[in-house]
């Protein structure tokens, strides 16, 4: 038996079994969601930077980069999760999409 795991009873396997299952399944659920919202993102971020192309305005602009953060490291903080995670996150998501040539998508920081 693995360290920190606690030994199911033969009775207790099939209950268990099954509610970890539907816990397995709805995180499933929810990564699709996040990635739909992910591809969502991306197709706002590109249509942002067509619009500022167009205008000549700069792609990446670090004030609204750094609200962006802000923003939901608060909300992180609002739900009990670790805003420095969600920072991570969401700095990965901004360098990923940060100019006409990264991603399928670009420059969510003028969202």
């Amino acid at each position: 038996m693995k360290a920190g795991l606690s030994r199911i009873d033969a009775d207790d396997v099939a209950p268990f079994s099954q509610a970890l299952g539907r816990i397995r399944h709805e995180i499933d659920q929810i990564d699709t969601e996040m990635i739909a919202l992910i591809a969502k993102r991306a197709t706002l971020t590109k249509r942002a930077f067509a619009l500022k192309s167009k205008h000549g305005m700069p792609l990446h602009c670090p004030q609204r980069e750094q609200e962006i953060l802000e923003r939901l490291k608060a909300l992180a903080i609002g739900y009990g999760i670790d805003p420095l995670a969600v920072e991570g996150v969401f700095m990965l998501l901004l360098r990923q999409y940060a100019g006409p040539d990264s991603g399928s998508a670009a420059d969510p920081v003028s969202q």
